[in-house]
């Protein structure tokens, strides 16, 4: 299995894009309020919404998950395993 970037998540249990998890983080950083529990559609772990000139927009997990095949460090894992096969 390959390192595939979500462009969805999970909030309240519903299946969102990334632009509207970017538009929920904003309202919620205009009102002053805590971020929406946005969740990764693969492993249910807490994930943030980014977006931007520098990046690709992307959601990321809080934690390093290697064990998530939306998570960087699933991707490192597979790289590491594939050096080490040579």
């Amino acid at each position: 299995m390959e390192f595939e970037r979500a462009t969805h998540c999970k909030l309240d249990g519903n299946d969102i894009s990334l632009e509207e998890a970017l538009r929920f983080r904003a309202e919620a950083e205009e009102k002053g309020v805590d971020q929406p529990d946005f969740r990764c559609i693969g492993c249910d772990k807490p994930v943030r919404p980014f977006g931007g000139d520098q990046n690709e927009p992307h959601f990321e997990h809080h934690e390093r998950n290697g064990d998530c095949v939306h998570s960087v460090a699933y991707m490192e894992k597979l790289r590491d395993a594939r050096k080490a096969a040579k």
